[in-house]
């Protein structure tokens, strides 16, 4: 999942662009998905941003429960992602997820703001 605070066609469309350079990228790895993993964009995730990757995490901003749906045979697990720098996207495969989540908090970071500086 991928969020945005501009309604418009246009950035759904662009979101679903970065959400299939994820894709791409996972299914040449072939690995399980976690929380934590990073992924590189191939540009800023918008025009005049420094954030040019990705990186995966765990359904927040939605109700207890929503994280997981099953038609009885598959479950799937929706996960997030989040604009992040450079610097960050190094942090978070230095130290963790949970490190970079700490820093955003100490901070103030909004991390849905795509124009927002790196908080490394």
């Amino acid at each position: 999942m991928l969020y945005s605070y501009r309604f418009q066609k246009e950035m759904i469309a662009h979101l679903a662009t970065i959400a299939s350079q994820v894709i791409r990228q996972w299914e040449k790895e072939r690995t399980r998905v976690q929380a934590g993993d990073v992924f590189m964009l191939a540009d800023a995730i918008v025009e005049g941003s420094v954030l040019n990757h990705a990186v995966l995490t765990p359904a927040f901003f939605e109700e207890v429960g929503f994280e997981y749906y099953t038609n009885g045979t598959d479950v799937i697990r929706f996960m997030m992602l989040h604009a992040i720098a450079e610097s960050e996207a190094r942090y978070v495969e230095s130290f963790g997820l949970d490190a970079l989540q700490e820093r955003f908090a100490d901070v103030g970071v909004d991390s849905l703001h795509v124009l927002r500086p790196p908080a490394i």
